[in-house]
């Protein structure tokens, strides 16, 4: 991972492809969690008002007991599920342009996510409630430790402003960093080229199932960015070692990527309608440990 003047971080995906991302800045990180805790809110009140239709013959302990542990499962899955289901976004940051990413270019794991958003409660929520009703946190609480939650707040909210890579202590955690999207406008262009291609070359099922949603996206990545012949090459040589590619040689890398672009996804696409979902490459190369 390398750091740029530019406020960019850029790192060497698994696949050996260069990535750079441009950090996201604290207003829009902030613009985005502010949609995300409208969001949760209007949630946690439409409960409660639903509630009082349906809670009269429940009792009171009982439902203020469920009631809670439903606004501590929104408040922290809300992010984690989002973030899982949204390649790192939540409504709030699609709706802000930011995503989530690993730090070092791997794929996205549900445990750095879970670690990332269950440290918020610490670093806010908890902090929050102290302040305007400490009580809620520790029973009999003195006067003076909302003043104390608040000093915590303050320190909390100041760390991504410090840190390099605008990271908060649930990134740090994680292993993970807040990135702006990167502009699509080039994938349009991208797939008509692909929807015109010559089809020079063929792939079998075998051969494209080798490979997984994520490293669809890199390829995406790869054309947004428009990297260069030499790591075009580069690519091409760990595809077709990985697929066990014996058909014509590769002359054109672009060409033969374009190809294996549109094959992989609508290959993904098929299996997904089928109910079969595959996230990640497969280990090894194609024909490993056959008789």
């Amino acid at each position: 991972m390398n750091l740029t003047e530019s406020a960019k971080v850029s790192f060497d995906t698994p696949e050996g492809v260069a990535l750079e991302f441009e950090l996201a800045g604290i207003t829009r990180r902030a613009f985005a969690f502010c949609i995300d805790f409208t969001i949760i809110t209007f949630a946690i009140i439409f409960v409660a008002i639903f509630a009082v239709f349906v809670s009269i013959e429940i009792s009171t302990g009982w439902f203020m007991a469920a009631y809670m542990l439903f606004v501590f499962l929104l408040r922290n899955f809300y992010f984690v599920f989002g973030e899982i289901n949204g390649r790192g976004q939540t409504w709030g940051k699609k709706l802000s342009g930011v995503r989530v990413i690993d730090l070092h270019g791997r794929p996205l794991s549900g445990n750095a996510l879970f670690l990332r958003n269950v440290t918020r409660d610490m670093e806010l929520f908890l902090p929050l409630i102290a302040i305007f009703y400490p009580e809620a946190v520790v029973t009999n609480a003195p006067w003076w430790a909302g003043f104390i939650s608040l000093f915590w707040a303050c320190g909390i909210g100041i760390v991504p402003l410090l840190h390099p890579l605008n990271q908060r202590v649930g990134d740090m955690i994680a292993g993970t960093v807040v990135v702006l999207e990167p502009k699509t406008e080039l994938l349009d262009d991208v797939g008509s080229v692909r929807a015109s291609a010559s089809h020079k070359f063929e792939f079998t099922n075998e051969q494209l199932d080798m490979y997984g949603i994520y490293e669809l996206q890199v390829l995406e990545d790869v054309f947004r960015e428009g990297v260069g012949d030499d790591a075009m090459r580069k690519i091409v040589e760990k595809i077709t070692n990985k697929i066990n590619w014996t058909g014509m040689s590769v002359v054109d890398s672009r060409e033969f990527l374009d190809e294996f672009y549109v094959a992989l996804r609508k290959r993904l696409e098929h299996r997904m309608l089928l109910g079969d979902r595959q996230e990640h490459k497969r280990e090894g190369r194609l024909g490993d440990g056959e008789d």
